[in-house]
């Protein structure tokens, strides 16, 4: 290879040393892995330059090497999560826990009847048949239609105004 063809190569990346600097950044974040990622995009731009495909778009052809090593760079780091980054870890929910949280939350903000409340729990979160807590409570299935349906309604009220979607 001609050395006036290496010198302009050289003369390239020595005039965008710093765009490229500040172009790997941008996608990397931190100065290491930047300087590792620049390293290697030269080092692969010096051994396969070839002055008859890439003399007229140099700097374009060394973004596109910088690019695919960006990306080899997160193919192999997948960031992955450990016990450090987390300061506080919560306990895992069981189900008597979220049990008594949803028959709190359905007497205090649905106004369901202490005695219905765990019915109302049975059917809408368990999926226990109206008919099936009727029988086995004495308790009219009108009544307990009735409750489930108003708080159905008023729950899905509430989650409309609250705009959670």
């Amino acid at each position: 290879m001609n050395d006036s063809k290496i010198d302009i190569l050289l003369q390239t990346i020595k005039a965008k040393h710093e765009y490229l600097y500040r172009f790997i950044k941008k996608r990397i974040g931190n100065d290491a892995d930047t300087e590792d990622i620049l390293q290697e995009t030269l080092r692969k731009a010096l051994e396969s330059y070839d002055p008859q495909r890439h003399d007229k778009k140099l700097l374009p052809w060394i973004i596109t090497i910088a690019k695919n090593n960006i990306y080899n760079y997160y193919k192999s780091n997948k960031k992955t999560e450990s016990l450090d980054d987390h300061t506080e870890i919560p306990a895992p929910l069981d189900e008597t826990v979220l049990e008594v949280y949803l028959l709190s939350l359905l007497k205090s903000d649905f106004n369901v009847p202490d005695e219905l409340l765990k019915y109302l729990f049975l059917s809408v979160v368990k999926g226990v048949p109206l008919t099936e807590i009727s029988e086995k409570t004495n308790i009219p299935y009108t009544k307990l239609r009735y409750w489930k349906d108003k708080f159905l309604k008023e729950f899905k009220q509430k989650f409309e105004d609250e705009k959670f979607y």
